[in-house]
């Protein structure tokens, strides 16, 4: 009877080692699997933060660069805008030689022209032996006949020759 009870108690013994041995494992199977999925969530955390930081920096960056733009835009406008008025400037000073042209150019097309100009242009004609009749508000002159006119107003000479030379300009400002 001792050697049926000793077998039976190996055998018990045999089985609890087995289940011992199988809740071992599987305690190592869980806790593998526990670190593995410790181990996916700390690198999930890691590459959000990094894209977060990522996109943190990407906005930054583009509004860095529109700034920069804008300023660079305002700039270029300021040039612009100052050369602009140079050339008016210009024009207004020293108008004989545009207004020749435009005289000599009504003279071909027109019979008898009539002459308007700015207040501070008619001196300039009457120096240049022609009559114009003085017009509040005009920047410049216009000479024609019968409703047909040519205009040589300062404005409309400085927005032609930036038409003109817009390209040019932008590459020699700018080189662009």
């Amino acid at each position: 009877m001792m050697q049926l009870t000793e077998a039976i108690l190996a055998q018990a013994k045999a089985e609890a080692r087995k289940l011992m041995d199988g809740a071992k494992l599987e305690r190592e199977r869980r806790l593998k699997k526990a670190k593995e999925d410790a181990k996916a969530v700390i690198d999930r955390a890691l590459a959000d933060a990094k894209n977060e930081g990522r996109a943190e920096a990407m906005v930054e960056a583009t509004r860095i660069s529109r700034r920069t733009h804008s300023n660079e835009m305002a700039d270029r406008k300021e040039v612009f805008d100052d050369f602009r008025r140079a050339v008016e400037n210009g024009l207004r000073k020293n108008p004989k030689a545009l207004f020749e042209k435009a005289v000599k150019e009504a003279k071909h097309q027109f019979k008898q022209p009539v002459v308007e100009a700015g207040p501070s242009f008619v001196p300039v004609l009457k120096q240049m032996r022609v009559a114009a009749k003085s017009v509040k508000g005009l920047d410049g002159m216009r000479i024609g006949q019968d409703g047909v006119w040519l205009s040589v107003e300062i404005r409309d000479m400085v927005d032609q020759y930036f038409e003109i030379h817009y390209a040019d300009l932008l590459e020699s400002l700018f080189g662009g």
